[in-house]
Protein backbone atom coordinates (compact mmCIF):
# COMPACT_ATOMS: atom_id res chain seq x y z
CA UNK A 1 0.00 0.00 0.00
CA UNK A 2 3.07 2.34 0.13
CA UNK A 3 3.62 2.32 -3.19
CA UNK A 4 0.77 3.43 -4.12
CA UNK A 5 0.48 6.38 -1.76
CA UNK A 6 2.68 8.87 -4.11
CA UNK A 7 -0.03 8.45 -6.86
CA UNK A 8 -2.70 8.83 -4.85
CA UNK A 9 -1.36 11.96 -2.98
CA UNK A 10 -0.72 12.97 -6.98
CA UNK A 11 -4.30 12.61 -8.04
CA UNK A 12 -6.00 13.87 -5.01
CA UNK A 13 -3.66 16.97 -5.75
CA UNK A 14 -5.08 17.56 -9.11
CA UNK A 15 -8.28 17.09 -8.13
CA UNK A 16 -8.23 19.64 -5.85
CA UNK A 17 -6.54 22.38 -8.66
CA UNK A 18 -9.39 21.47 -10.88
CA UNK A 19 -12.12 21.84 -8.56
CA UNK A 20 -10.79 25.38 -7.59
CA UNK A 21 -10.38 26.24 -11.08
CA UNK A 22 -14.21 25.75 -11.68
CA UNK A 23 -13.11 22.92 -14.22
CA UNK A 24 -14.98 19.88 -12.32
CA UNK A 25 -18.61 18.98 -13.80
CA UNK A 26 -16.97 19.83 -17.14
CA UNK A 27 -16.43 17.05 -19.13
CA UNK A 28 -16.46 18.56 -22.81
CA UNK A 29 -13.48 20.55 -21.65
CA UNK A 30 -10.73 18.52 -23.56
CA UNK A 31 -6.97 18.52 -23.00
CA UNK A 32 -6.68 20.41 -26.35
CA UNK A 33 -7.98 23.93 -24.73
CA UNK A 34 -6.12 23.34 -21.74
CA UNK A 35 -2.88 23.41 -23.75
CA UNK A 36 -4.26 27.10 -25.23
CA UNK A 37 -4.55 28.43 -22.21
CA UNK A 38 -1.16 27.59 -21.00
CA UNK A 39 0.37 28.90 -24.12
CA UNK A 40 -1.84 31.82 -23.83
CA UNK A 41 -0.65 32.11 -20.28
CA UNK A 42 3.01 32.01 -21.58
CA UNK A 43 2.87 34.16 -24.21
CA UNK A 44 1.47 36.75 -21.44
CA UNK A 45 4.42 36.35 -19.40
CA UNK A 46 6.80 37.27 -22.31
CA UNK A 47 5.19 40.53 -23.01
CA UNK A 48 7.34 42.84 -22.04
CA UNK A 49 4.36 45.33 -20.32
CA UNK A 50 2.11 43.64 -17.43
CA UNK A 51 -0.54 41.12 -18.70
CA UNK A 52 -3.04 38.88 -16.64
CA UNK A 53 -4.23 35.88 -18.08
CA UNK A 54 -8.57 36.23 -16.84
CA UNK A 55 -9.52 32.43 -16.80
CA UNK A 56 -13.44 33.31 -17.40
CA UNK A 57 -14.23 29.70 -16.20
CA UNK A 58 -12.67 30.14 -12.58
CA UNK A 59 -14.74 31.25 -9.62
CA UNK A 60 -15.03 35.48 -9.12
CA UNK A 61 -12.94 35.49 -5.88
CA UNK A 62 -10.26 33.36 -8.37
CA UNK A 63 -10.00 36.27 -10.84
CA UNK A 64 -7.36 39.00 -10.93
CA UNK A 65 -8.36 42.58 -10.82
CA UNK A 66 -6.67 44.96 -13.08
CA UNK A 67 -5.44 48.27 -11.44
CA UNK A 68 -6.01 51.78 -12.67
CA UNK A 69 -2.02 51.92 -12.92
CA UNK A 70 -1.86 49.31 -15.60
CA UNK A 71 -4.86 50.63 -17.05
CA UNK A 72 -3.19 53.96 -17.71
CA UNK A 73 0.15 51.93 -18.64
CA UNK A 74 -1.79 50.66 -22.17
CA UNK A 75 -0.98 53.98 -24.02
CA UNK A 76 1.49 56.43 -23.97
CA UNK A 77 0.74 58.94 -20.86
CA UNK A 78 -2.13 60.27 -19.18
CA UNK A 79 -5.54 59.74 -20.96
CA UNK A 80 -6.82 63.10 -21.48
CA UNK A 81 -10.74 63.82 -19.79
CA UNK A 82 -13.16 64.90 -23.02
CA UNK A 83 -14.14 67.86 -21.25
CA UNK A 84 -10.38 69.28 -21.42
CA UNK A 85 -10.80 68.77 -25.57
CA UNK A 86 -14.13 70.06 -25.58
CA UNK A 87 -12.75 73.42 -23.28
CA UNK A 88 -10.04 73.86 -25.46
CA UNK A 89 -11.90 74.22 -28.81
CA UNK A 90 -14.18 76.37 -26.71
CA UNK A 91 -10.91 78.59 -26.26
CA UNK A 92 -9.54 78.68 -29.81
CA UNK A 93 -12.84 79.20 -31.88
CA UNK A 94 -15.05 80.66 -29.59
CA UNK A 95 -12.41 82.39 -26.88
CA UNK A 96 -14.83 81.50 -23.98
CA UNK A 97 -11.62 81.59 -21.64
CA UNK A 98 -8.71 83.46 -21.66
CA UNK A 99 -6.92 80.42 -19.90
CA UNK A 100 -7.43 76.76 -19.17
CA UNK A 101 -5.00 74.95 -16.30
CA UNK A 102 -4.77 71.00 -16.48
CA UNK A 103 -3.46 68.80 -13.59
CA UNK A 104 -3.05 65.13 -13.93
CA UNK A 105 -5.56 63.34 -11.48
CA UNK A 106 -3.09 60.21 -10.38
CA UNK A 107 -6.18 58.31 -8.70
CA UNK A 108 -8.30 58.82 -11.62
CA UNK A 109 -5.30 58.46 -13.98
CA UNK A 110 -6.25 61.08 -16.40
CA UNK A 111 -5.85 64.73 -16.92
CA UNK A 112 -8.31 66.98 -15.86
CA UNK A 113 -9.48 70.66 -15.58
CA UNK A 114 -8.58 72.58 -12.41
CA UNK A 115 -9.80 75.87 -13.52
CA UNK A 116 -10.74 78.08 -16.09
CA UNK A 117 -10.20 81.86 -16.92
CA UNK A 118 -13.00 84.13 -17.77
CA UNK A 119 -11.69 86.35 -20.52
CA UNK A 120 -11.50 89.19 -18.67
CA UNK A 121 -8.90 88.44 -16.59
CA UNK A 122 -4.45 88.83 -17.06
CA UNK A 123 -1.76 87.31 -17.28
CA UNK A 124 -0.72 87.98 -13.88
CA UNK A 125 -4.36 86.69 -12.63
CA UNK A 126 -3.03 83.28 -14.58
CA UNK A 127 0.33 82.99 -13.05
CA UNK A 128 -1.53 83.32 -9.22
CA UNK A 129 -3.64 80.62 -10.35
CA UNK A 130 -0.40 78.25 -11.14
CA UNK A 131 0.55 76.18 -7.70
CA UNK A 132 4.25 77.16 -7.13
CA UNK A 133 5.24 73.72 -6.00
CA UNK A 134 3.04 71.77 -7.96
CA UNK A 135 3.29 70.51 -12.13
CA UNK A 136 0.79 71.72 -14.23
CA UNK A 137 0.19 71.95 -17.97
CA UNK A 138 -1.70 74.98 -18.51
CA UNK A 139 -3.12 76.93 -22.22
CA UNK A 140 -3.26 80.65 -22.67
CA UNK A 141 -4.94 82.97 -25.37
CA UNK A 142 -2.18 85.84 -25.42
CA UNK A 143 -3.35 89.03 -27.39
CA UNK A 144 -0.40 91.31 -28.33
CA UNK A 145 -0.13 94.21 -31.21
CA UNK A 146 3.05 93.34 -33.86
CA UNK A 147 5.32 95.90 -34.83
CA UNK A 148 2.75 97.01 -38.08
CA UNK A 149 0.30 97.51 -35.14
CA UNK A 150 -1.93 94.69 -35.84
CA UNK A 151 -3.59 93.06 -33.25
CA UNK A 152 -3.17 88.78 -33.57
CA UNK A 153 -3.36 86.16 -30.94
CA UNK A 154 -1.26 83.26 -30.18
CA UNK A 155 -2.52 80.04 -28.39
CA UNK A 156 0.29 78.91 -25.72
CA UNK A 157 1.13 75.71 -24.23
CA UNK A 158 3.31 75.66 -20.82
CA UNK A 159 4.26 73.13 -18.83
CA UNK A 160 4.95 74.37 -15.57
CA UNK A 161 7.53 71.70 -13.59
CA UNK A 162 9.20 73.44 -10.63
CA UNK A 163 12.33 71.91 -8.59
CA UNK A 164 10.60 71.92 -5.83
CA UNK A 165 8.14 69.81 -6.72
CA UNK A 166 7.91 65.83 -6.43
CA UNK A 167 10.54 63.79 -8.55
CA UNK A 168 7.60 61.44 -9.40
CA UNK A 169 5.04 64.47 -10.73
CA UNK A 170 7.88 65.38 -12.53
CA UNK A 171 8.22 62.41 -14.12
CA UNK A 172 4.51 61.64 -14.68
CA UNK A 173 4.08 65.05 -16.80
CA UNK A 174 7.01 64.43 -18.98
CA UNK A 175 5.67 61.22 -20.02
CA UNK A 176 2.58 63.09 -21.03
CA UNK A 177 3.06 65.97 -22.12
CA UNK A 178 3.59 64.42 -25.71
CA UNK A 179 0.36 62.48 -25.79
CA UNK A 180 -1.29 65.81 -24.57
CA UNK A 181 -0.14 68.40 -26.93
CA UNK A 182 -1.55 65.76 -29.73
CA UNK A 183 -5.03 65.76 -28.20
CA UNK A 184 -4.64 69.37 -28.01
CA UNK A 185 -4.84 70.22 -31.87
CA UNK A 186 -4.16 73.93 -32.45
CA UNK A 187 -1.22 75.34 -30.10
CA UNK A 188 1.05 77.52 -31.71
CA UNK A 189 3.97 78.61 -29.29
CA UNK A 190 5.31 76.14 -26.59
CA UNK A 191 6.96 77.16 -23.21
CA UNK A 192 8.68 74.71 -20.58
CA UNK A 193 8.97 76.76 -17.74
CA UNK A 194 10.74 75.58 -14.18
CA UNK A 195 11.02 79.28 -12.81
CA UNK A 196 8.56 81.76 -12.88
CA UNK A 197 10.71 84.13 -14.38
CA UNK A 198 11.39 81.68 -17.55
CA UNK A 199 6.96 82.11 -18.02
CA UNK A 200 7.40 86.27 -17.68
CA UNK A 201 5.26 88.19 -19.55
CA UNK A 202 8.47 89.75 -20.90
CA UNK A 203 9.12 86.18 -22.75
CA UNK A 204 5.63 85.15 -23.56
CA UNK A 205 5.74 88.88 -25.97
CA UNK A 206 8.97 88.34 -26.99
CA UNK A 207 8.35 84.33 -28.09
CA UNK A 208 4.65 85.73 -29.98
CA UNK A 209 6.98 88.91 -31.92
CA UNK A 210 9.45 86.70 -32.70
CA UNK A 211 7.66 83.96 -34.13
CA UNK A 212 5.52 86.69 -36.19
CA UNK A 213 8.42 88.38 -37.69
CA UNK A 214 8.97 84.67 -39.03
CA UNK A 215 6.28 84.54 -40.36
CA UNK A 216 5.77 87.93 -42.15
CA UNK A 217 9.04 87.19 -43.26
CA UNK A 218 8.25 83.96 -45.30
CA UNK A 219 5.38 85.75 -46.00
CA UNK A 220 6.85 88.71 -48.07
CA UNK A 221 9.33 86.22 -49.34
CA UNK A 222 6.30 84.28 -50.93
CA UNK A 223 4.33 87.30 -52.33
CA UNK A 224 7.27 89.01 -53.80
CA UNK A 225 8.31 85.52 -55.73
CA UNK A 226 4.60 85.04 -56.63
CA UNK A 227 4.96 88.51 -58.17
CA UNK A 228 7.60 87.79 -60.36
CA UNK A 229 5.63 84.86 -61.36
CA UNK A 230 2.89 86.71 -62.46
CA UNK A 231 4.91 89.27 -64.40
CA UNK A 232 6.24 86.04 -66.56
CA UNK A 233 3.39 84.10 -67.16
CA UNK A 234 1.81 85.76 -70.03
CA UNK A 235 5.04 85.34 -72.45
CA UNK A 236 4.17 81.76 -72.02
CA UNK A 237 0.60 81.01 -73.34
CA UNK A 238 0.00 78.48 -76.01
CA UNK A 239 -4.29 78.49 -76.69
CA UNK A 240 -3.61 75.45 -78.70
CA UNK A 241 -2.68 72.53 -76.18
CA UNK A 242 -5.59 70.17 -75.91
CA UNK A 243 -7.06 69.00 -72.21
CA UNK A 244 -5.18 65.71 -72.70
CA UNK A 245 -1.80 67.99 -72.56
CA UNK A 246 -2.91 70.32 -69.87
CA UNK A 247 -4.00 68.22 -67.31
CA UNK A 248 -0.51 66.31 -67.86
CA UNK A 249 1.09 69.47 -66.95
CA UNK A 250 -0.97 70.23 -63.98
CA UNK A 251 -0.33 66.80 -62.76
CA UNK A 252 3.44 67.46 -63.07
CA UNK A 253 3.22 71.02 -61.28
CA UNK A 254 0.87 69.55 -58.25
CA UNK A 255 3.87 66.45 -58.03
CA UNK A 256 6.30 69.00 -58.10
CA UNK A 257 4.41 71.05 -55.20
CA UNK A 258 3.90 67.95 -52.99
CA UNK A 259 7.68 66.79 -53.09
CA UNK A 260 9.08 70.13 -52.14
CA UNK A 261 6.07 70.44 -49.54
CA UNK A 262 7.02 67.11 -48.24
CA UNK A 263 10.92 68.34 -47.99
CA UNK A 264 10.28 71.12 -46.49
CA UNK A 265 8.18 69.34 -43.74
CA UNK A 266 10.98 67.08 -43.28
CA UNK A 267 13.76 69.64 -43.06
CA UNK A 268 11.64 71.35 -40.56
CA UNK A 269 10.98 67.89 -38.07
CA UNK A 270 15.17 67.83 -38.44
CA UNK A 271 15.64 71.60 -37.25
CA UNK A 272 12.64 70.71 -34.51
CA UNK A 273 14.35 67.76 -33.44
CA UNK A 274 17.83 69.80 -32.79
CA UNK A 275 16.28 72.32 -31.49
CA UNK A 276 14.81 69.86 -28.77
CA UNK A 277 17.64 67.88 -28.46
CA UNK A 278 19.86 71.25 -27.39
CA UNK A 279 16.83 72.42 -24.87
CA UNK A 280 16.36 69.35 -22.95
CA UNK A 281 20.71 69.77 -22.67
CA UNK A 282 20.43 72.91 -21.62
CA UNK A 283 17.68 72.53 -19.35
CA UNK A 284 19.27 69.62 -17.19
CA UNK A 285 22.49 72.27 -17.13
CA UNK A 286 20.12 74.74 -15.62
CA UNK A 287 18.31 72.09 -13.44
CA UNK A 288 22.26 70.42 -12.07
CA UNK A 289 22.83 74.40 -11.82
CA UNK A 290 19.73 74.96 -9.48
CA UNK A 291 20.88 72.11 -6.96
CA UNK A 292 23.71 74.14 -6.58
CA UNK A 293 24.03 75.92 -3.58
CA UNK A 294 27.15 78.49 -4.31
CA UNK A 295 27.58 81.76 -5.19
CA UNK A 296 28.01 81.41 -9.05
CA UNK A 297 24.55 80.16 -9.78
CA UNK A 298 22.37 83.01 -10.44
CA UNK A 299 25.22 84.33 -12.83
CA UNK A 300 26.05 80.71 -14.94
CA UNK A 301 21.58 80.14 -14.80
CA UNK A 302 21.05 83.57 -16.68
CA UNK A 303 24.19 82.73 -19.34
CA UNK A 304 22.37 79.20 -19.97
CA UNK A 305 18.87 81.18 -20.76
CA UNK A 306 20.47 83.31 -22.84
CA UNK A 307 22.19 80.80 -24.74
CA UNK A 308 18.67 79.06 -24.71
CA UNK A 309 17.11 81.98 -26.17
CA UNK A 310 19.89 81.88 -29.25
CA UNK A 311 19.23 78.24 -29.95
CA UNK A 312 15.62 78.99 -30.16
CA UNK A 313 16.18 82.68 -32.66
CA UNK A 314 18.81 79.75 -34.85
CA UNK A 315 16.15 77.73 -35.22
CA UNK A 316 13.80 80.26 -36.09
CA UNK A 317 15.49 81.51 -38.76
CA UNK A 318 16.54 78.05 -40.02
CA UNK A 319 13.23 77.42 -40.49
CA UNK A 320 12.50 80.40 -42.30
CA UNK A 321 15.24 79.61 -44.93
CA UNK A 322 13.83 76.15 -45.11
CA UNK A 323 10.18 77.93 -46.14
CA UNK A 324 11.70 80.38 -47.96
CA UNK A 325 13.46 77.79 -50.62
CA UNK A 326 10.31 75.86 -50.41
CA UNK A 327 8.40 79.07 -51.88
CA UNK A 328 11.11 79.58 -54.50
CA UNK A 329 10.76 75.72 -55.25
CA UNK A 330 7.26 76.26 -56.22
CA UNK A 331 7.62 79.05 -58.14
CA UNK A 332 10.13 77.41 -60.29
CA UNK A 333 7.72 74.19 -60.94
CA UNK A 334 5.18 76.85 -61.46
CA UNK A 335 7.27 78.62 -63.97
CA UNK A 336 8.45 75.45 -65.54
CA UNK A 337 4.31 73.62 -65.89
CA UNK A 338 3.76 77.52 -67.78
CA UNK A 339 6.67 76.98 -70.35
CA UNK A 340 5.66 73.23 -71.22
CA UNK A 341 2.33 74.67 -71.42
CA UNK A 342 3.43 77.22 -73.68
CA UNK A 343 6.08 75.08 -76.13
CA UNK A 344 3.33 72.03 -76.06
CA UNK A 345 6.39 69.77 -74.56
CA UNK A 346 5.28 67.24 -72.10
CA UNK A 347 7.38 66.51 -68.97
CA UNK A 348 9.77 63.11 -69.87
CA UNK A 349 9.18 60.37 -67.37
CA UNK A 350 12.60 61.29 -65.42
CA UNK A 351 11.25 64.78 -63.93
CA UNK A 352 7.85 63.40 -63.37
CA UNK A 353 7.25 60.40 -61.43
CA UNK A 354 3.35 60.11 -61.62
CA UNK A 355 3.54 58.11 -65.08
Amino acid sequence: MGFYRPLVQLKLNRFVNQLVLGRIGKPEETNHVRREERGSKLEGKRNKTLVHHVDLNAPMFFRPKLSAHHKANSASGMHVNDECKVKFMELKAKRTYRYIVFKIDEKAQEVQIEKLGNPQETYDDFTNSIPENECRYAIYDFDFTTEDNCQKSKIYFIAWSPDTSRVRSKMLYASSKDRFKREMDGIQVELQATDPSEMSLDIIKERALSSQRIRCMYDCDYLCLRIVRDAMLPQYTNPILGKAQLSVIKAWKEEKITKVTSKTQKKLHEISGWENKKTRKIESQLASLQRKMDSKKMEEAEKLRSKKAAVHAKAQEKKAKVQTRRAQEILHAEEEAARLQATGQIPNKSSCGCF
